[in-house]
């Protein structure tokens, strides 16, 4: 994190792995610098690759601070 930090986005997230692909990269398109936000990204106990999927995004968009709960 860093001091310029403006917001925290929350993206609760159930076996939603197709859903978090688009929303993450939606979020990655802001017009706002992704230096100003931070995306926590909360996995209710997945049954499918949600969590890791969320990982892989992170590392093609490494700009955004993205962390997995």
């Amino acid at each position: 994190m860093t001091s310029s930090l403006r917001c925290s986005v929350i993206v609760p997230v159930y076996n939603g792995v197709h859903t978090i692909v688009r929303c993450l990269d939606a979020l990655a398109k802001q017009t706002v610098s992704p230096d100003e936000y931070e995306v926590i990204v909360v996995d209710d106990g997945s049954l499918y690759a949600t969590a890791e999927q969320v990982r892989r995004k992170a590392q093609r968009h490494p700009a955004l601070q993205i962390t997995v709960l």
